[in-house]
C-alpha cells in the first residue's frame, strides 16, 4: 500500500511538472510574438533570467525536445512502476501459493488427526461393547447357577409354610410374655430350691460323717491333740454366696411381676 501511494505522488509531480514546462514555452512563444509585432525589448519575467529571443523554430525545437524529454522519463518511470508493479504482483501470488499450500498441508494433517481419532473412538466404543456383553453374560451364568442352586434346594428341602400368629394387641401379649417368663422363673427357682435342698442334705451328711471321723481320731490320738481340731467347712461367707441368688431372683420376680407393671 506505501508503494502504492509513493507512485501515484510520482505520478502527480510528474504531470504538475510537465504543466509547468508546457507554461513556460507558452511564455517563451509569447515574448516572441510581442518582440516581432512591435519590435521593441521583450518582457523578461521574474522566471526567465537573462533571455535571449529566439526565432519560433528554435523554441519549438526546444519545446519538442522538452516534451520528449518529459516523456522518456514518464515512460521511464511508468516502466518502473510496472515493473515495480509486476514484481510486487508476483511477491503477493506467492505468498498466497505459499500461504495455501500450508492451509492444505495444515488441512491434511488436521483430517489425519481426526480419522484417527475417530478410529480411536470406534475401537474404544467396540471395546466397551464387548465388556458389556461379556459382563451381561457373566451375570447371566452366575443367574443360572443360583437358579439351579435353588431349585436343587428346594427339591432336597421342601418349603415348609410356618403359620403365623394372630395379631393380639400389644398389652396383652406383653402382659402374657412377663406371665410365661414369670412361671417358668418360679420353675427354675422351684428345681434350684429343690437342688438346693440335696445339696444342704449332702453337704451336712458329709459334715457329721467328717466329725465322727474326727472324734475317733481323737480318741486314737495322743492327749493335746484334739485341741487343735478344725472348724466346720460351713461359715457365713459360703451362707452368704447362697443366699445371694435367692435375693436376686426373689427381687427379678417382683420387678417383672404383672402388679408391678402395672403400678
Amino acid at each position: 500500500m506505501e508503494f502504492m501511494q509513493e507512485m501515484a505522488e510520482s505520478m502527480t509531480e510528474m504531470k504538475y511538472s510537465m504543466a509547468s514546462v508546457e507554461e513556460k514555452v507558452a511564455q517563451v512563444q509569447e515574448q516572441s510574438a510581442r518582440v516581432e509585432k512591435e519590435n521593441v525589448p521583450p518582457l523578461i519575467s521574474s522566471n526567465v533570467a537573462n533571455f535571449v529571443p529566439m526565432s519560433p523554430e528554435v523554441v519549438e525545437a526546444l519545446r519538442a525536445e522538452a516534451a520528449l524529454n518529459e516523456r522518456q522519463r514518464m515512460e521511464a518511470a511508468l516502466g518502473d512502476f510496472q515493473a515495480q508493479l509486476e514484481s510486487e504482483k508476483n511477491r503477493q501470488a506467492l505468498e498466497v501459493a505459499e500461504e495455501k499450500a500450508r492451509l492444505e498441508s495444515e488441512g491434511k494433517r488436521q483430517a489425519l488427526e481426526l480419522e484417527a481419532t475417530r478410529k480411536e473412538l470406534l475401537a474404544l466404543q467396540e471395546a466397551r461393547e464387548r465388556d458389556r456383553e461379556a459382563a451381561i453374560n457373566v451375570q447371566k451364568y452366575y443367574a443360572s447357577q443360583l437358579r439351579e442352586k435353588r431349585a436343587a434346594t428346594t427339591q432336597s428341602h421342601p418349603r415348609v409354610e410356618v403359620p403365623m400368629p394372630s395379631q393380639v394387641p400389644a398389652q396383652t401379649a406383653q402382659t402374657t410374655a412377663d406371665n410365661h417368663f414369670a412361671a417358668q422363673l418360679q420353675a427354675t427357682l422351684r428345681n434350684f430350691q429343690q437342688a438346693k435342698v440335696k445339696n444342704d442334705a449332702a453337704s451336712r451328711s458329709r459334715s457329721a460323717t467328717q466329725v465322727k471321723t474326727e472324734q475317733s481320731s481323737e480318741k486314737r490320738s495322743p492327749p493335746g491333740r484334739g485341741l487343735f481340731r478344725r472348724q466346720p467347712l460351713y461359715s457365713a461367707r459360703s451362707s452368704r454366696r447362697r443366699t445371694a441368688p435367692r435375693l436376686f431372683a426373689l427381687t427379678f420376680l417382683h420387678a417383672t411381676s404383672p402388679n408391678h407393671n402395672h403400678s
